[in-house]
C-alpha cells in the first residue's frame, strides 16, 4: 500500500522541533564557552579587510541597517483624501482608474466570498 493515510506513519508530532530545541541549547552553551577565541578570530578577520566579517561584526554590534524600499511604478497609489474627483476631466479621472486585474485582486482581498459573489464585477 502507497500513499494515503497509514496508522502510526509520518514523523511523531514534536519529535522535530524537540531535536531543534536541544539543538539550540547546545549550540548557545558552546558558543558561550568559546566566544572569546570566536570573537578574537572574527575581529582578526575584519581587521585583514574580510568584508564578511566586518558586516558580522557590524551588523550584530550595532545591528543591521534598515532597508530603503524604491518603487518605480508608474501607478503609485495616490491618497484620495483631498482630490475633487467632480472637478476632473475624464482624462484626469482615467489615471485613478483600476483595471479589471487590480478590481479583482482588491476584492479578494478586501471583501468576503459570500459578498464577492454578489458584486457584479466579479459575475463576468
Amino acid at each position: 500500500m502507497r500513499g494515503g493515510y497509514r496508522a502510526g506513519a509520518g514523523r511523531k508530532k514534536g519529535f522535530a522541533a524537540k531535536n531543534a530545541e536541544e539543538a539550540r541549547k547546545y549550540l548557545s552553551e558552546r558558543v558561550a564557552e568559546e566566544i572569546e577565541p570566536i570573537t578574537t578570530s572574527l575581529i582578526n578577520r575584519a581587521k585583514t579587510g574580510d568584508i564578511r566579517a566586518i558586516h558580522e561584526l557590524l551588523d550584530r554590534a550595532w545591528g543591521r541597517p534598515t532597508q530603503a524600499i524604491q518603487i518605480t511604478s508608474e501607478r503609485l497609489p495616490v491618497p484620495i483624501m483631498g482630490l475633487h474627483f467632480e472637478k476632473m476631466s475624464d482624462e484626469d479621472l482615467h489615471q485613478y482608474a483600476l483595471t479589471d486585474d487590480e478590481r479583482a485582486m482588491l476584492e479578494r482581498r478586501l471583501l468576503p466570498s459570500k459578498t464577492r459573489e454578489k458584486t457584479p464585477s466579479t459575475a463576468d
